[in-house]
């Protein structure tokens, strides 16, 4: 979460011309939201802008707060700040929240202002904005909960106290001698989740003695789910999750916070092959899908109902049915423990319902059932769950990849074509009603709708041409539908 906090004499923000915030003296907040931020993240900017000190005392230091001068806050939603121009010369956006993420915690921002007793006006959530102020000083401060946006930035640790110098060395996957790692630990126990960001400590190349150690930190960061969920959000859009994954399984940080991951361990598919393993799978799902936030939570999840449905049939055979259905119920209850947000864990519980859906379509499917496939999902999730659904394809045998790809590329393709076609083609002519009335005698009423609907399923089935005339709809009427002309 990043903002610039402007003290101003005075300031407003007007949409289409109209006024819809202003303030007297007080500070202009201008506030982005990264996509991994939280309602912790949100709490605590919001009691860093109430609690800065930009306003100056008689000796004309800045010692005084907004509640000391009785002054307001302006807060504007500015998504632009995260932009990143260190390539090219258009910036990009990608570390910015989408707003569906990004909204709530802005509002949460600012109620969390008004509870502190900080007047709080704001602008409108994405709309286009003109801002007049007038900066006093002039004073700008920029104010970083946790600059995300620069992974290879690295801290200045030239005035760090002792412990924080060890947590650095740690973090560069240089533990510490056993007596200071013990130390360390009592008094920073969360440098357990910190050990699993890249570049992240491997487990098995420890000495047994700081495994033990570590180990035996972990229980202390129990009830601590804000912090390891960030720690999980961040670790998962970094470029090596899965090595970070694999510490947290070790160390025990899983079985803490998300015991159902651990029983997929050693969890089989098929054979008791090793790349058959749902753990293993998972990890390469994760690593496969693009590092946007919803997908790679989803990549994590999707297999996590198998532990609960995995049964043997008679020849041996290994089936996980309804573990799409059984896992996406068992997300849900994981995402209201450790308090993921709600658009997130919404969408999150969707693509590991859904996951299954585009490893079923085949070439011989009609058009209405492609139809269908798309009507069926839920508004905007289709192009996320087509690309869970090629990140899921991780068999090693020769050709079967490629052709599971081509498959999720052709239903792609074959959506879009249907799309493409019903926008420029509606299901029925225009006037076909008016046509029905006078031919058949009818008049505007249940009859009429239940006659059109007829004609719409059949349209919809592929058994009837689409917006034909109106001749073609009587003909076809006659035989289906006789007893209209009778």
């Amino acid at each position: 979460m990043r903002c610039v906090i402007q003290r101003v004499t005075q300031a407003e923000v007007k949409v289409n011309d109209e006024t819809v915030g202003q303030i007297g003296p007080g500070y202009l907040v201008l506030l982005a939201i990264h996509r991994t931020d939280t309602p912790a993240e949100a709490d605590r900017m919001a009691r860093k802008i109430a609690q800065l000190r930009l306003f100056q005392d008689d000796l004309g230091k800045f010692d005084r707060d907004l509640s000391a001068v009785g002054g307001g806050v302006l807060l504007v939603s500015q998504f632009t700040l995260y932009g990143d121009c260190r390539k090219g010369n258009r910036p990009s956006f990608s570390e910015s929240a989408p707003p569906e993420l990004a909204q709530p915690l802005c509002d949460a921002v600012a109620e969390s202002l008004r509870k502190a007793g900080i007047p709080v006006q704001t602008g409108v959530f994405g709309a286009h904005m003109d801002i007049i102020m007038i900066n006093n000083g002039p004073v700008t401060i920029i104010v970083d909960e946790d600059d995300k946006s620069d992974k290879s930035k690295k801290a200045d640790k030239s005035n760090k106290s002792e412990l924080s110098d060890k947590a650095d060395r740690a973090d560069r996957s240089d533990l510490p001698p056993l007596e200071d790692l013990r130390a360390l630990l009592a008094a920073m126990p969360e440098m357990v989740l910190q050990w699993s960001l890249p570049p992240a400590l491997e487990w098995d190349a420890l000495p047994l003695q700081h495994r033990e150690e570590i180990a035996a930190a972990v229980p202390s960061l129990a009830g601590h789910n804000d912090l390891f969920r960030e720690r999980l959000f961040e670790l998962l859009i970094s470029d090596k999750p899965a090595e970070g994954m694999r510490f947290l399984l070790k160390s025990g940080v899983l079985d803490l916070f998300i015991p159902e991951l651990g029983e997929t361990v050693n969890l089989s598919s098929e054979d008791d092959r090793r790349h058959k393993h749902v753990w293993d799978h998972t990890l390469q799902v994760v690593m496969q899908i693009e590092p946007r936030l919803e997908l790679r939570v989803a990549a994590l999840f999707h297999d996590i109902g198998k532990a609960k449905t995995r049964e043997f049939t008679r020849d041996g055979k290994v089936t996980f049915y309804g573990h799409d259905r059984v896992g996406a119920r068992m997300f849900r209850k994981i995402a209201a423990r450790l308090g993921f947000p709600e658009p997130l864990a919404l969408r999150v519980y969707q693509l590991v319902q859904l996951h299954l859906r585009p490893g079923q379509y085949l070439p011989s499917w009609t058009d209405s059932a492609v139809r269908r496939f798309e009507h069926e999902l839920p508004e905007g999730v289709l192009d996320d769950l087509l690309t869970l659904g090629r990140a899921d394809i991780t068999s090693k045998r020769p050709g079967r990849r490629e052709q599971a790809q081509r498959m999720i590329d052709d239903l792609d393709r074959r959506i879009h074509e249907v799309l493409e076609l019903d926008a420029r083609l509606p299901p029925l002519p225009t006037g076909l009603g008016n046509v029905l009335m006078e031919r058949l005698g009818m008049k505007p009423g249940p009859q009429l709708g239940r006659v059109m609907k007829f004609l719409m399923t059949e349209v919809e089935e592929d058994r009837l041409e689409r917006c034909a005339s109106f001749e073609y709809y009587l003909e076809k009427l006659t035989t289906l539908k006789p007893d209209l002309f009778q």
